[in-house]
């Protein structure tokens, strides 16, 4: 994904490099910028997605304090 969305901005910089006047440059800059964000969003958003739903979720963890002590009752439950 990484490699994709590098070797695609560096298309966009040689385009507007290349453009003949600002105002093209400006509007290849623009939809250049626009492309990179769709690439983006279709390799890593899934997986930023994921990480963003892991931290949500370890926040509603309870904290463990290893310097107190714990009562650990194991059996069945409604024993």
């Amino acid at each position: 994904a990484r490699k994709e969305i590098l070797l695609s901005g560096k298309d966009w910089i040689a385009a507007v490099k290349n453009a003949p006047t600002a105002k093209a440059a400006d509007e290849l800059a623009i939809e250049g910028e626009y492309r990179i964000y769709e690439v983006f969003t279709e390799l890593a958003g899934p997986p930023i997605l994921n990480v963003v739903e892991l931290q949500k979720s370890l926040r509603s963890a309870p904290a463990v304090r290893l310097d107190t002590p714990a009562v650990v009752l194991v059996g069945a439950p409604n024993v």
